[in-house]
């Protein structure tokens, strides 16, 4: 039993520091790949639609989806960013004077900046924009062939090396991260459709963008939509506006309140991540790689997880 101890220690050590070293240094170099694999899971049902319903040739019909996807993609990205610059310029002008002006120089040095950066590093920005430029493309035809080959792809996981464990590993992440993205994209929509609603009805001028940042940033766990929230309805009270107060505050309640009932029923209770490990796996993860470990801290607990179940379990019977 001791023995069995300090295996199971001792394979958990290796496993956790070969996980943290596959996404500090591998994971840059197979991030079109993972986003690739991600849109072919988005574009596959329309594409085997189109192609067994509508009967259009399966070539024709992922291309058609990709450019389709990525025109939504773009579209959307660009409506959203002129909104939230146009409403965000508004803000600066609408401003105190002193406190506009110092914004107004703040953005204007900056842009000198950006624009003295451009052009004296011509070269780095030329790099920049080809590596992006080869990365989209790398993205967008490895999604074309990922989604050309699915079948294919998935006969040779059934064969491949280590073949139990890879699927099991692959099955519980799409079950995760499909629950987790599904429920953040849900309770962040609500969240900004809310608060939009809310500020509108106090005649906000900047409603929407206000309103999609505090979305953005309700899908953060340690920040939430109450950072924003709770002081401006204090706010109203305290300048005795407290119809606004009022509002603001049910706002949040909304949001309290959707949030805690969707995000529990949309992910499930049996994914594996128990609130105590999300709290840490997000925390660790937050630590080590910034913000983009609120989703590498958990994928890499499932992972860690999945890859010790045999040993866990032997572990368990010797206990027994």
């Amino acid at each position: 039993m001791q023995n069995t101890k300090y295996a199971f220690l001792i394979k958990l050590i290796i496993v956790t520091g070969s996980v943290y070293l596959v996404m500090k240094y591998l994971l840059p170099l197979f991030l079109p790949f993972l986003l690739a694999f991600l849109i072919s899971g988005c574009i596959s049902p329309v594409v085997k639609f189109l192609n067994l319903k509508l009967k259009i040739n399966e070539t024709v019909s992922i291309i058609f989806v990709i450019v389709v996807f990525v025109s939504l993609v773009v579209a959307g990205f660009g409506y959203l960013t002129y909104q939230i610059y146009l409403q965000g310029s508004d803000l600066i002008e609408g401003l105190p004077n002193e406190l506009g002006n110092r914004c107004r120089n703040f953005v204007m040095d900056n842009k000198e900046k950006l624009v003295s950066y451009a052009m004296d590093g011509t070269m780095k920005t030329v790099t920049t924009i080809v590596n992006a430029a080869v990365f989209i493309v790398t993205m967008l035809v490895s999604a074309y062939f990922l989604t050309k080959d699915r079948k294919k792809i998935h006969e040779y996981r059934k064969t491949m090396p280590y073949a139990d464990e890879v699927n099991r590993i692959i099955a519980k992440l799409n079950q995760v991260f499909s629950a987790y993205i599904k429920a953040q994209l849900i309770v962040m929509s609500v969240t900004a459709i809310v608060c939009v609603t809310g500020l509108y009805i106090i005649k906000n001028k900047y409603a929407l963008l206000l309103g999609i940042i505090i979305g953005f940033l309700d899908a953060f766990p340690m920040i939430g939509a109450g950072i924003i929230l709770l002081p401006w309805s204090v706010y109203y009270f305290f300048v005795g506006n407290f119809q606004n107060g009022a509002i603001i505050f049910f706002v949040f309640v909304v949001c309290y309140i959707a949030r805690e009932v969707l995000e529990p029923r949309i992910m499930g209770h049996n994914i594996g991540l128990s609130p105590i490990m999300s709290i840490i796996s997000l925390y660790i993860g937050y630590a080590l790689f910034g913000i983009i470990g609120v989703i590498l801290g958990p994928v890499g607990y499932v992972i860690i997880e999945q890859l010790m179940m045999k040993e866990e379990k032997q572990w368990q019977r010797t206990k027994k």
